[in-house]
Formats: structure tokens, C-alpha cells, sequence
């Protein structure tokens, strides 16, 4: 995650872009709905991969859906 506070070099993964990345692809692919099995709500993360979709399916004409998840197998279920 993103710390501007901390005066520390960092690594970020770009959760926000891979996500409108994946969501074109999938676009391209012919889906027009798609659901994100959302992690916990204090996920940094989290909620940076769902405002990636939420964008992404606004500018493609996408219906997305967030289910709340936990980050276990079983939750994917």
C-alpha cells in the first residue's frame, strides 16, 4: 500500500490499473458482467482492485457486481 507520510523507499503494486486491464480483456472477450469477490473492507487492496473495476466497467458498459468475501478457499465458494 500507498504510506506518503512514511519518508521510505517503496514498492507498490499497481492494483488499479491491472484490474481495468483485466476487465478490458475480459470486454474483449465478449463479457458483459462481471463479479469481484471483495476482500475486507480495511484492504488496501481490495479497494484499490474494486475502483479499478468500478471504472472500467463504467467505461465499457460493464455491469459489475462486489461480493463480499473472505481471502480463504472457502470464501471463494
Amino acid at each position: 500500500r500507498e504510506e506518503p507520510e512514511v519518508a521510505l523507499p517503496t514498492v507498490v503494486t499497481d492494483n488499479c490499473t491491472a484490474m481495468r486491464e483485466i476487465c478490458q480483456h475480459l470486454h474483449h472477450l465478449g463479457h458483459r458482467r462481471l463479479v469481484y469477490l471483495n476482500g475486507s473492507p480495511l484492504s488496501w487492496q481490495s479497494r484499490e482492485r474494486w475502483r479499478g473495476i468500478r471504472s472500467s466497467a463504467e467505461q465499457l458498459g460493464l455491469k459489475a457486481l462486489s461480493v463480499p468475501s473472505e481471502p480463504t478457499i472457502e470464501g471463494g465458494y
